[in-house]
């Protein structure tokens, strides 16, 4: 291309923005609404992918216990949460721990404030090293259910007690919604 030409586009360029401007504004400024309009929805779905991923990174489970059964009962389950695989730790929480909890958490509230330390349960807070291994927690389980030495060292008042509430939890665990399949659906519905 050489100069005459080069100069002659860009003369023909100026020439037609200022005969047409209203269409060049038009233009410019349409393109610029796109362009905001696509950053704004790739800022929204960097951020959502960002908090799923940290939503996964957090497996901690609450399991709580029997309501009847003693702190001390309780707190000797934690050896045999632990020896169950996926399980990275267990804590536990007394009744009087999650009340003082609560109500720190609602003290604005006076309608939670007056509630007694005996309506709230024992509990573990359990982190698993991978939420995805949730079905072989569960059928480590029920191996413990069938397991006559553990039956024997935690006594079968506590073993029943235990068992049954992980149970609860396997069947509130089934009711939620994985992330994986937010992915696939969310997308098509």
């Amino acid at each position: 291309m050489n100069k005459h030409n080069f100069f002659y586009f860009i003369k023909e360029g100026a020439f037609n923005m200022f005969s047409h401007g209203f269409m060049s504004f038009a233009a410019v400024g349409i393109t610029v609404a796109c362009l905001l309009i696509m950053g704004t929805f790739t800022l929204v779905a960097v951020n959502a992918n960002a908090m799923l991923a940290d939503m996964e990174s957090q497996n901690q489970i609450l399991a709580f216990v029997e309501k009847g059964m003693s702190e001390q009962d309780a707190r000797a389950l934690g050896r045999e949460i632990l020896k169950v695989d996926n399980v990275v730790k267990a804590t536990f929480i007394s009744n009087e721990e999650a009340a003082r909890t609560f109500r720190d958490k609602y003290e604005d509230d006076e309608l939670f404030q007056g509630l007694p330390d005996e309506n709230f349960r024992h509990r573990y807070a359990i982190d698993l090293e991978d939420i995805g291994y949730m079905r072989q927690t569960k059928e480590a389980l029920e191996e413990l259910e069938k397991d006559a030495l553990i039956l024997d060292v935690l006594g079968q008042h506590v073993a029943e007690h235990y068992i049954k509430g992980k149970m609860r939890e396997w069947d509130e665990y089934q009711t939620r919604v994985s992330s994986w399949e937010l992915e696939k659906y969310l997308v098509i519905y």
